[in-house]
């Protein structure tokens, strides 16, 4: 199934484009924002437009090409995406060939379902044999047409990993000189947390949040959610279609974002519930201290001095 159409983003995506068409788009690019906003989709339409047959004039990827195609079905052997896993009980070469198998089978689980959301039990990051494997491909010629890409998401999980610089020195030679021939794009929600290496080498490309209409749009015409539903989600989802689509149900049960969003209610609801006996002390109480501030007030006034507010009782039921 091929991915779902990139949605929003019209402005950057003009001035991308007219960098590829310019031919002065920069080696290496860092797309960040706030989560959920589409940046890593964002991340595979340029690079969809950097190997599309298209004219030079246009903006969009024209979607019909073989290299289009490739791409929106995550076949072109030269685009890569690569994303934090999680570490495989292996080591050495091994743990290199596990990582692998893990990126092949996410990447069928994202063919087969455009709006896949992974889910790990262990965290994920990205480990010195994944690094090899990234700097193994950019070393080599490109298979179909006259550049590769690579779409590197989560950026901020590339640190040194078991106590060692390797992958961070890995990652950052690749960056200091990458092949003529290749164009790098990093994405990350949190760019502060980015070695400074890493982001003194790459051009920072801010990305905003959707307009809650499009969001919107996006849920009735892509997931088919109803009009009142997708109106609702789009209004928690800050702007975010993967915040949304974490909102919505996932088979007979709430999504994970729900799920949260419901614990947080009841956690809230249970610290801020009060004994029946102390609930109807309250208005009396805030009464009571109004008074009081106007009685401060008129006694200031008049210069007199004014008691403070008289202690409240609660009635016995």
């Amino acid at each position: 199934m091929p991915l779902s159409p990139l949605q929003g983003h019209q402005q950057m995506r003009a001035a991308l484009a007219k960098s590829v068409r310019d031919q002065d788009l920069p080696h290496s690019l860092l797309l960040h924002g706030p989560e959920g906003i589409g940046k890593e989709r964002f991340g595979l339409w340029l690079a969809q437009r950097i190997v599309c047959d298209a004219p030079a004039a246009e903006t969009e990827p024209c979607g019909s090409c073989l290299h289009c195609r490739l791409v929106e079905r995550l076949e072109h052997p030269d685009v890569h995406w690569f994303f934090p896993l999680p570490r495989p009980d292996a080591a050495g070469d091994r743990l290199r060939e596990k990582l692998e198998e893990a990126r092949a089978a996410e990447l069928a689980a994202r063919r087969a379902d455009p709006f896949h959301l992974p889910q790990y039990e262990r965290a994920p990051a990205y480990f010195l044999a994944a690094v090899r494997t990234l700097q193994e491909l950019a070393g080599t010629r490109p298979a179909m047409g006259s550049r590769k890409v690579f779409v590197v998401g989560d950026a901020e999980a590339m640190v040194p990993q078991e106590s060692s610089q390797e992958a961070a020195n890995a990652f950052l030679k690749l960056l200091e000189e990458p092949p003529a021939d290749t164009t790098l794009v990093l994405t990350s929600s949190t760019p502060g947390a980015l070695l400074p290496t890493i982001r003194s080498r790459v051009l920072p490309v801010r990305l905003l949040p959707l307009a809650e209409a499009e969001v919107r749009d996006f849920l009735v015409r892509r997931k088919e959610v109803p009009e009142t539903r997708a109106e609702a989600v789009a209004g928690l989802a800050a702007g975010a279609i993967g915040r949304a689509l974490r909102l919505l149900p996932a088979g007979d049960a709430p999504g994970p974002l729900e799920r949260q969003r419901q614990a947080g209610r009841a956690l809230l609801v249970a610290a801020t519930a009060d004994s029946p006996a102390v609930r109807p002390a309250a208005p009396a109480a805030a009464r009571e201290r109004r008074r009081a501030g106007r009685r401060r007030s008129r006694a200031g006034r008049a210069g007199v001095p004014c008691p403070g507010p008289t202690p409240h009782r609660s009635r016995a039921p």
